[in-house]
């Protein structure tokens, strides 16, 4: 399915009925990201799932990929959706840093949130040199390196060893989900993104926090961050799982997510 926004069309899955469920994919990443969710969740749940600006069957926009204007177009999209009750959002990693603009953005618009494998603060200096180093490369070598630099980490030793297959699945989807520019374009927006920790203690609503124990790329140090700033919030640490932990323990991730709407009179 397909929307014109202001600054590009937008490419989004929209499956099933009753509370909207909008899930927020990460870098270098697309919507195909979520179809373990898309599958399962929409049962229970209307399920939508787009892919950001430049990412997947997005058209690009221009300029840097901020936090606040990713999260503009979400909003955008739950508009020319016609959803006039308020959301639940769960963000992945980079879709948890949009997650957390768009709670702030519009407040009154989020019933729920559901951070996986994400944090609340900006960028070190070294994460910002690690960001420049990034574009460099693009720029010189394309996305191939990068992809390869990322493809192992993303997943848990124990999913790298046993399931070749969904490290292929991994691979694929990355190479289908970004161009150069989308990388150029989502390090430059990541590079200055606001530090959200301060913003946690504001939040007056059921949030869960998933984090996988074997995450590489984000510490579970950073999701008990999270956890321990918020008023209403809940971890959940699935063992054996890396970044990517809503493909490598699909099952327990969509239960979670029930158990957490549930929980909360959110369904």
């Amino acid at each position: 399915m397909e929307a014109r926004l202001k600054d590009f069309t937008i490419s989004y899955e929209d499956q099933g009925n009753g509370r909207p469920v909008l899930f927020i994919h990460g870098f270098p990443l697309c919507k195909d990201l979520w179809e373990p969710q898309l599958q399962a969740l929409s049962e229970n749940m209307r399920v939508i799932a787009p892919d950001l600006c430049g990412h997947g069957e997005s058209e690009p926009a221009t300029g840097p990929y901020t936090m606040e204007r990713m999260a503009h177009h979400c909003h955008e999209l739950i508009e020319y959706l016609q959803i006039t009750q308020p959301v639940i959002l769960c963000g992945l990693s980079m879709g948890g840093y949009v997650s957390l603009s768009y709670c702030k953005k519009y407040p009154r618009e989020v019933a729920g949130l559901i951070l996986t494998a994400t944090k609340s603060d900006n960028d070190n200096e070294q994460g910002r040199l690690n960001r420049r180093n990034t574009i460099s490369v693009a720029e010189q070598s394309g996305k191939d390196p990068i992809i390869a630099s990322m493809l192992t980490k993303l997943l848990s030793p124990t999913t790298v060893e046993n399931y070749p297959f969904l490290v292929k699945k991994v691979d694929g989807l990355m190479h289908n989900a970004v161009s150069v520019e989308t990388i150029i374009k989502d390090q430059q927006g990541l590079i200055d993104r606001e530090n959200m920790t301060p913003f946690l203690g504001m939040m007056n609503l059921p949030v869960c926090v998933m984090h996988g124990a074997d995450d590489q790329i984000i510490p579970l140090s950073e999701a008990q961050v999270v956890h321990a700033a918020l008023p209403f919030g809940r971890l959940v640490i699935i063992p054996k799982a890396g970044h990517l932990l809503n493909l490598e323990k699909a099952v327990i991730f969509n239960q979670e997510i029930l158990s957490f709407l549930q929980n909360n009179y959110l369904l």
